[in-house]
């Protein structure tokens, strides 16, 4: 297939291209990095969703979109870096749905990145149909599977993953608290009780290819382990681990 992705340098980005070509897909990839040049094996093209650049002829086939660009929320929450949460994530699908709408040939599926973020705290098991939570994260997710309406407006199978905690011995949560854990300063967060959807990078690219390659599957998809842990147990299994 040929591929359409945004936010493709990143963390689940990279690790999702690597795993595209390996089974023989073409990619095209939409970058913020203006002088970013084409690799042996990927397309880069510039854009500026906030200032409505983009290089890309709309004239190209491509069989699917994924979109994953999108100011980390594991960045500071101060206000600055909350306006970026928001404005990267509506402005970029906002902008990418113009683009798909303007494409004499329109793509047969999209694949957006979401956040478990959208549902409210709980014991209990929750699912894709569950209530919307409250707070910052909750507010931005919802609003950023919405700015996509208009691209399953034409027609075009639209999934969204919400996705959990993702975990790799090089990137991700585990990066950032590893030096904690590793000198025995690491510790529960609290009470310990809340519960901590989590994922490995390996199976959610996977997650990726299965949605893409299987046309029946549309609508939003829980990006998690089938078993969740709270705090208490995931810190403790972390830090017998290192």
């Amino acid at each position: 297939m040929n591929i359409l992705i945004t936010g493709g340098s990143g963390f689940i980005g990279s690790r999702l291209i690597q795993a595209l070509l390996s089974k023989g897909h073409s990619i095209t990839n939409l970058t913020t990095q203006e002088n970013c040049t084409r690799t042996s094996r990927v397309r880069n093209i510039y854009w500026n969703a906030h200032e409505r650049i983009c290089n890309l002829d709309v004239n190209e086939l491509f069989d699917g979109v994924i979109h994953l660009a999108g100011y980390s929320v594991s960045n500071k929450w101060s206000k600055k870096n909350k306006e970026l949460m928001v404005s990267s994530r509506l402005e970029s699908t906002a902008f990418l749905s113009e683009l798909i709408q303007n494409m004499e040939i329109k793509p047969n599926w999209f694949i957006g990145a979401s956040a478990v973020g959208y549902y409210a705290d709980s014991a209990s098991w929750l699912t894709e149909d569950s209530e919307k939570g409250n707070g910052f994260l909750a507010e931005l997710t919802d609003k950023w599977e919405k700015a996509a309406q208009p691209i399953l407006d034409l027609g075009i199978r639209l999934s969204h993953i919400r996705i959990g905690i993702v975990l790799s011995n090089v990137d991700g949560a585990l990066k950032k608290m590893y030096p904690l854990f590793k000198y025995r300063i690491g510790s529960v967060i609290g009470s310990g009780e809340q519960y901590m959807s989590w994922i490995h990078i390996n199976d959610l690219v996977r997650q990726f290819i299965f949605i893409a390659e299987h046309e029946e599957i549309r609508g939003k998809i829980n990006g998690t382990a089938p078993m969740p842990v709270n705090n208490r147990e995931f810190s403790k299994t972390f830090a017998t681990v290192l």
